[in-house]
């Protein structure tokens, strides 16, 4: 059997206990002061908890001159209430995401969502985000708009999901014949396309379906105020959102 041997100098470990790793006093001291040199070195390079250091020395700071502090930023809070321990900013980033709490705990909304662009936990976020902040920023800027070009050219799942609204384009043509070049809403001249909006008549909350027998073209501005109104009877909602179809419509 091998003697064993210090963990830090490498020493005889001759009458330690067995579960010993040093061989001595000084050798132990020594272990654990590099030890937490190198938790300091880790947390020196977490910024997150650099800023929970920064904040904590200014609390102490205010606290030693006697002045109200922001528990979260630091900033002073002497235009506040007396009971207040927040700044307004930091009061209304708190209650949002007490409210986002209570909203995920009320729909039941998973704990552990992961961004879409880089895999990190967006559960602080609202229901419906699917990126954290930094990836949703990048989406907004032209790199981010260059991804998603190559995105839709590469990725055919993407594709795929893109292609159910296709259809309805196809027969653009036709629709704006049988319209007469008018909206099929408030039934004024087409402008120009970049105006232009594919509208179901019956809404997706109805069962309408992106089919050209379902769809019409309208100013963006008149789908807009449409919506997914579809109230009453099938020819009241005909005569005041499609007045150009003839007969029911989905029958």
């Amino acid at each position: 059997m091998s003697e064993r041997r210090c963990a830090r100098c490498g020493g005889s470990m001759a009458g330690r206990p067995a579960n010993a790793k040093y061989c001595g006093m000084e050798c132990a001291k020594g272990a654990e002061r590099q030890r937490r040199r190198e938790r300091q070195r880790r947390r020196r390079r977490d910024p997150e908890w650099c800023a929970r250091r920064n904040t904590r020395r200014r609390l102490a700071r205010a606290r030693q001159l006697g002045r109200r502090v922001c528990a979260d930023c630091g900033a002073g809070i002497v235009d506040r209430g007396p009971r207040s321990k927040r700044c307004e900013r930091c009061q209304r980033k708190r209650k949002r995401a007490l409210e986002r709490e209570a909203y995920r705990e009320r729909v039941g909304i998973a704990g552990d969502r992961r961004c879409g662009g880089c895999g990190r936990s967006i559960a602080h976020r609202h229901g419906r985000a699917k990126y954290c902040e930094r990836c949703a920023e990048l989406r907004r800027t032209s790199r981010g708009r260059r991804y998603m070009r190559h995105r839709r050219r590469t990725d055919p799942g993407f594709r795929q999901r893109k292609r159910k609204r296709w259809p309805c384009w196809k027969h653009v043509d036709e629709l704006l014949r049988r319209q007469q070049d008018r909206c099929g809403i408030c039934r004024e001249p087409m402008g120009a396309p970049d105006t232009w909006a594919m509208n179901r008549i019956r809404p997706e909350a109805e069962g309408g379906k992106w089919e050209k027998e379902n769809c019409q073209v309208v100013h963006r501005r008149c789908a807009s105020a449409k919506g997914a109104r579809w109230e009453g009877s099938m020819e009241a909602q005909l005569e005041r959102w499609a007045p150009w179809k003839p007969g029911p419509h989905g029958e």
